[in-house]
């Protein structure tokens, strides 16, 4: 593919090119115009190792600087399809790994609910060991939420998970951990909540109940054991 970009790119340039759109050493009777560059790029993917750069003459240097800012065209262009290629493969990879392992996805996203009943803070450093996070985003996607709702993610306590949302730095002030902000027709609070019930110190969230299609969210102390869901972001990868 990218050696018929390059190609693309060498017929924008006809000074360069014979009538068939090959490239061609300018030469005269008195011998070379051009000396030979031999493993250019340009050189390496046209196949022609004697492909000219360092030209001696006036009409020749011009064709030679174009040659050389082609070149540099294509090097960039090498690299940046190596990295993109290389992201597509990391993230099919680690998307199929953890799929095997039973995450699911949406929209570029990997989510998994766990039983571990555990506390706030080490839900969220378990999460961050999967290179994730406590669930924020896929909280924002209808079709998600379904899936949330329909798989019974929330059940009767302990089964009401930690989600990525919580006051702990402001009181007050609850922030999403993907730092995003709330879509009140997916996710949004049960009645009377966020309340810090019996003046408990109430600083995070988590998923209590649901309609059919809303997700709804309760402020509980931080130390509490709670499942929890994590996500991860494949655009990390």
């Amino acid at each position: 593919m990218l050696n018929l970009l390059v190609l693309g790119l060498i017929s924008s340039y006809p000074l360069l090119t014979g009538a068939t759109g090959s490239p061609v050493n300018n030469s005269t009777e008195d011998g070379m115009r051009c000396s030979a560059a031999p493993g250019t790029m340009l050189s390496s993917l046209v196949g022609q190792e004697d492909f000219a750069i360092n030209c001696n003459d006036e009409r020749s240097t011009a064709h030679a600087e174009k040659l050389r800012q082609l070149d540099n065209r294509m090097a960039a262009m090498e690299n940046n399809f190596e990295l993109f290629a290389g992201v597509q493969v990391r993230q099919m990879v680690t998307k199929q790994v953890y799929m095997y392992n039973g995450w699911k996805e949406s929209r570029n996203l990997l989510f998994k609910n766990f039983d571990g009943f555990v506390d706030y803070k080490t839900a969220r450093s378990r999460c961050e060991e999967f290179g994730g996070r406590l669930a924020a985003g896929i909280l924002r996607h209808p079709e998600t939420v379904r899936y949330i709702i329909t798989s019974k993610y929330i059940g009767a306590y302990p089964r009401n998970p930690w989600i990525g949302y919580d006051d702990i730095d402001t009181e007050g002030s609850w922030v999403w951990a993907d730092g995003g902000v709330i879509d009140e027709e997916t996710t949004e609070w049960n009645t009377n909540e966020p309340n810090s019930y019996q003046g408990k110190d109430e600083d995070c969230g988590q998923l209590v109940d649901s309609t059919e299609n809303v997700l709804r969210m309760n402020d509980q102390p931080c130390t509490e054991g709670q499942s929890y869901i994590c996500e991860i972001d494949l655009n990390d990868f």
